[in-house]
């Protein structure tokens, strides 16, 4: 936000706006894959023509999960733009949308995603029923998704998210 009232107090705008349709949803993973968040874009600058959506969705570790490019024309006036979003865990995650014309940012804007999910653990089982003191506790946890291994000097403990 900070960086958009610079661009503004300079008179640096470019006449095209991203900007977030609706407020920050939150999903059930089952209904994942979808398109729950939208973006609107316009353009006020009648020379601008073709140009370029970049779309980012992070998780809370800042990794980029999935980027993806569409081509646009600015000039159509407001343009509705509905990333798909994958099948994700369950957590908070940012979606972010670039207006890009020939390697230039001309605005962007970002919405938070909260997915939400049932989950719960199935089974933990260790690798032998008891382990020595000196001896490391090794085994799987097994939830809905995934069996995973592990090795652990003296304890255990699982996130479910």
């Amino acid at each position: 936000i900070l960086a958009k009232a610079l661009l503004h107090a300079a008179g640096k705008e470019t006449g095209v706006q991203v900007r977030v349709k609706q407020p920050a949803p939150a999903v059930a993973r089952k209904a994942l894959p979808a398109t729950p968040v939208q973006f609107v874009v316009s353009s006020t600058n009648k020379d601008l023509r073709d140009g370029t959506l970049v779309c980012e969705i992070r998780d809370r570790q800042n990794r980029v999960l999935q980027k993806t490019e569409k081509a646009v024309s600015f000039k159509d006036g407001d343009l509705v733009f509905s990333p798909e979003i994958p099948a994700l865990r369950q957590g908070l995650y940012i979606v972010d949308v670039w207006a890009v014309q020939r390697g230039a940012v001309l605005d962007w804007a970002s919405r938070a995603l909260t997915v939400t999910d049932a989950r719960y653990l199935e089974a933990i089982a260790p690798d032998k029923e008891y382990f020595q003191r000196d001896q490391a506790i090794s085994g799987a946890v097994d939830d809905w998704y995934t069996t995973r291994r592990f090795f652990m000097a003296s304890s255990l403990s699982s996130s479910l998210w």
